[in-house]
């Protein structure tokens, strides 16, 4: 999982195991099921003591997650199918609510910043620049994740059929209860040594591949 592109060679990495190509892929699948069998323990809503402490924009934690849209879906349209948007009630307690960016709807579960004109209103583009604060964080999340897991950068796996996408998928879910199992266990300071690891170069870099894949396929 720390490999991407053509370094992600189950050759090499049975050669560096001393181990056959089939073990490679029979071991990974099984950790995969072990790991994945966690999801419900680590990728979870906050318990009323986290939010008390006030740690939900600062621990790099993942809550809630979707995955298998493909790469020209919008941000916006992804985040209807996380629990947060289908279950709002269900996820926030109370008055809770989620900032956004100005793409996401308004609704008393998700906040987003103004769009312009409202933006260039001195106290709109006030509260729109502390509310920025919390977007970076949110992409020193992204950045630690797949700073660790170099898979993420460039998982080349051909997608056929409905199972290609799902094993596919199964990368990014394995991931994401591997980042918070660690943070669980080394704190948020283990995800921060990674997100200058996969900075917005690296991020640049993954989108213009992605740009070209998505227009040779």
């Amino acid at each position: 999982m720390g490999r991407y592109g053509n370094g992600a060679s189950v050759e090499d990495i049975a050669r560096a195991a001393g181990c056959s190509e089939g073990s490679v892929e029979n071991y990974t699948n099984r950790c995969f099921e072990a790991i994945l069998s966690l999801q419900s323990q680590f990728v979870r809503k906050l318990t009323p003591a986290e939010k008390e402490i006030g740690n939900t924009p600062s621990n790099l934690r993942i809550v809630d997650f979707t995955h298998g849209m493909t790469g020209s879906a919008h941000d916006a349209t992804a985040f209807e199918h996380t629990t947060a948007a289908m279950h709002p009630d269900w996820f926030f307690d109370g008055e809770e609510f989620a900032w956004a960016d100005s793409a996401y709807a308004v609704n008393s579960r998700t906040i987003p910043v103004h769009k312009k004109p409202a933006s260039l209103e001195p106290m709109n583009a006030l509260f729109d620049k502390v509310v920025a604060g919390l977007h970076v964080r949110s992409e020193h999340c992204i950045g630690a994740l797949k700073g660790r897991f170099q898979c993420l950068r460039g998982l080349r796996v051909h997608i056929n059929s409905n199972n290609n996408h799902y094993e596919a998928c199964k990368w990014i879910s394995v991931a994401i209860i591997l980042h918070n199992i660690i943070i669980d266990v080394e704190g948020s300071q283990s995800a921060e040594h990674f997100q200058n690891v996969h900075g917005p170069d690296e991020e640049g870099e993954d989108t213009v591949e992605e740009l070209w894949v998505s227009q040779h396929e």
